[in-house]
């Protein structure tokens, strides 16, 4: 996978029933790899339907344009969980 090959640590998990209905796969990544895990989405045109974080057993969304103050913030508030779907005929 592509944050593989850029040094990003992550799991493959189902996603969340709070943030989706439905057959859909998650990966998860340490929160400080929440910078280089976004432009690796933007810079390939990676499909996905949003990045999230748990906070107080909820799920919010981090905007893929968020700032770099905002990032660090996120980074301090511990794992990020990014969420897309995986389709497994597609090329990696």
């Amino acid at each position: 996978m592509l944050l593989d090959y850029a040094g990003v640590e992550i799991d493959l998990y189902p996603t969340p029933k709070e943030i989706t209905a439905g057959c859909a796969l998650s990966i998860s990544f340490p929160g400080e790899a929440l910078v280089l895990t976004k432009k690796v989405i933007v810079a390939e045109q990676i499909e996905i339907r949003g990045i999230f974080y748990e906070e107080l057993g909820q799920y919010r969304q981090v905007p893929l344009d968020a700032g770099e103050a905002e990032a660090e913030s996120r980074r301090r508030q511990g794992e990020v969980k990014g969420m897309g779907e995986y389709d497994e005929h597609a090329g990696s």
